[in-house]
């Protein structure tokens, strides 16, 4: 990554702040997001060099406007009308980690060896809020490798509660 995409990231940031719009800007952010990722040939389409730049910015303005803030479908004719449209993947991350930092929210990815039932979800769940002091967002998956326990993935860490990792620390302690 070049960086520009945190550049553009951190310059709407800006503007989302001063005019109280974190929320509906990450929306809006999420809605391009989507739309690019389900039609991978619309962005190529939108660095193609056989378009010229303004039909391109005007591809990208019928697509968008009314679906997205202002401000967003600016940064997306900005992209288009630069040959930048790649640098939007970094932008949406680094926008999206600058707006969970702020709204002191997380995700996470909980691996269970079953399904947990509500309950239980909503009691993990707690407890790593409680733990961490953030809002988490938590994507649920089972893994059928893990013996029991749960493997917790979240923000660049991995803890590790399973019943296979206590097993091998106890047979390194007998090893010893």
């Amino acid at each position: 990554m070049n960086g520009r995409g945190r550049e553009y990231a951190s310059a709407l940031m800006e503007i989302a702040l001063s005019e109280n719009i974190k929320d509906e800007m990450y929306g809006s952010l999420n809605t391009v997001k989507t739309a690019l990722d389900e039609n991978p040939e619309y962005q190529e389409l939108l660095v193609s060099p056989a378009i010229p730049s303004e039909e391109r910015i005007e591809l990208v303005t019928k697509a968008f406007e009314g679906q997205v803030h202002k401000y967003v479908l600016s940064l997306m004719c900005v992209l288009t009308g630069k040959g930048h449209i790649s640098d939007f993947p970094e932008a949406f991350s680094s926008f999206e980690e600058m707006y969970l930092e702020m709204s002191r929210r997380t995700e996470a990815v909980v691996y269970t060896a079953v399904e947990l039932s509500e309950d239980q979800r909503k009691d993990l769940k707690a407890a790593l809020e409680k733990r961490f002091g953030k809002e988490i967002d938590i994507e649920f998956k089972v893994n059928a490798n893990l013996i029991g326990g749960v493997v917790v993935e979240m923000d660049g860490m991995r803890i590790d509660y399973s019943l296979k990792r206590r097993l091998k620390e106890i047979k390194e302690v007998m090893e010893q």
